[in-house]
C-alpha cells in the first residue's frame, strides 16, 4: 500500500496541474476577449505580429504607362467575358520576374536559401469593407493566361467573403479562440512550420507554403496613389508587392510634353534574396510584362501549344 502513495501523488499533481493549465486558458482567454472585445481579427494578428524593425530591407518604386495595358483589359473583357484586372496582370508579371530570378523564388531556412518547387504567389482580399483581410494563393502562376487568373481569383475571393472557404474560416476560427498573449508564439511556429518547412497545418487552416513566394495587395481601389506594405513575420516571403491606383501623369516622350494613364507598383524586398543587379533584371521583366502583357499573352499561350 505504501508502494502506491507515490503514484498516486503524482497522479494528483498531475490532474491539480492540468486544471490549472485548463482554468488559466479559461481565463485569459476571458480577458483577452474581454480587453479585445472592439478588435477585428486583422487587429489582433497585426498587434501580434510585429517588433521594431532592425532588418534590411529594399524599397522600390516604378511608374508604368499603362495606355496598352488599359487598352488590352477593355479588349479581353469584351472578347471573354473576364474581368481581368491590373492586379492580375501585375501577379503574372511577378510569376515571370520569380521565374526569372530562382533566387527570388524560395524561403530561407536555417539560415540557408531552400528554393519553392511551383511558382506561386498569395492576393489580399479585401473583407468587411476592409476591416480584415484575406488570402488566396495562386500556383503556377507564370503558366497560366490572364483569364484563368481571373476566373480563378473571383472564385476563391467569392467564396472567401461567402464564409464557403474552409481553409480562411479555420484560420479566423484559430485566430479567435486563441488569447493574445499566446497568438505571437502561434502564429510564429505555424508560419515557420507551413511557410518554411511546408507542413500542412489542416486544423489551422494552413497549407504547405500558403503565401508563396510573393503577397500582393491592391490599395489602387481606395484612390491611393502608391504606398509600401511591411513585412508580417509568418509570411516567410521574400517580396511584398503593392498596385496603386491609375492616375494621370505629365511625361516627356519624343521631346513632347504630353499625358499618360500611369500606375504604380512599390515593393519591400527582403534584401537578402537580392541585390542591385537583381532588382534591375526585376524591373526589366515587370515593365516589359505589365506595360505590354498582349505580348506576355501571346508567349504564354505558345508555350502550352508546345
Amino acid at each position: 500500500c505504501l508502494s502506491i502513495i507515490p503514484v498516486l501523488m503524482i497522479a494528483f499533481l498531475f490532474w491539480v496541474l492540468l486544471g490549472l493549465c485548463v482554468v488559466t486558458w479559461l481565463f485569459l482567454y476571458w480577458f483577452s476577449g474581454a480587453m479585445t472585445a472592439t478588435n477585428t481579427m486583422r487587429q489582433k494578428i497585426a498587434i501580434n505580429s510585429w517588433s521594431p524593425p532592425r532588418e534590411g530591407n529594399i524599397f522600390g518604386k516604378v511608374r508604368l504607362d499603362v495606355r496598352k495595358t488599359l487598352s488590352y483589359i477593355e479588349d479581353v473583357r469584351n472578347r471573354t467575358g473576364k474581368r481581368v484586372t491590373l492586379t492580375h496582370i501585375v501577379a503574372k508579371s511577378v510569376g515571370k520576374i520569380l521565374r526569372e530570378i530562382p533566387q527570388m523564388n524560395g524561403r530561407i531556412v536555417l539560415n540557408k536559401f531552400v528554393p519553392h518547387p511551383r511558382v506561386e504567389v498569395a492576393l489580399l482580399v479585401a473583407l468587411e469593407q476592409g476591416r480584415n483581410l484575406g488570402k488566396l494563393k495562386i500556383t503556377d502562376v507564370d503558366t497560366k493566361t490572364l483569364e484563368d487568373i481571373a476566373t480563378e481569383v473571383q472564385r476563391r475571393a467569392s467564396n472567401i467573403r461567402g464564409g464557403q472557404d474552409k481553409e480562411w474560416e479555420l484560420l479566423k476560427k484559430t485566430a479567435s479562440v486563441t488569447p493574445s498573449i499566446f497568438l505571437f508564439l502561434v502564429m510564429r511556429l505555424a508560419g515557420w512550420l507551413s511557410s518554411c518547412i511546408g507542413i500542412n497545418l489542416p486544423i489551422l487552416g494552413l497549407t504547405a507554403f500558403p503565401f508563396g513566394s510573393c503577397v500582393i495587395t491592391n490599395v489602387g481601389a481606395m484612390g491611393v496613389d502608391s504606398g509600401f506594405a511591411p513585412f508580417t513575420p509568418f509570411f516567410h516571403v521574400p517580396m511584398l508587392v503593392v498596385v496603386g491606383a491609375v492616375k494621370d501623369k505629365v511625361v516627356v516622350e519624343d521631346g513632347e510634353i504630353t499625358v499618360r494613364p500611369c500606375l504604380n507598383i512599390t515593393a519591400t524586398i527582403d534584401h537578402r534574396y537580392m541585390d542591385g543587379a537583381q532588382a534591375v533584371k526585376l524591373v526589366e521583366i515587370l515593365k516589359e510584362c505589365a506595360e505590354d502583357p498582349e505580348a506576355m499573352e501571346a508567349r504564354t499561350r505558345h508555350v502550352q501549344k508546345r
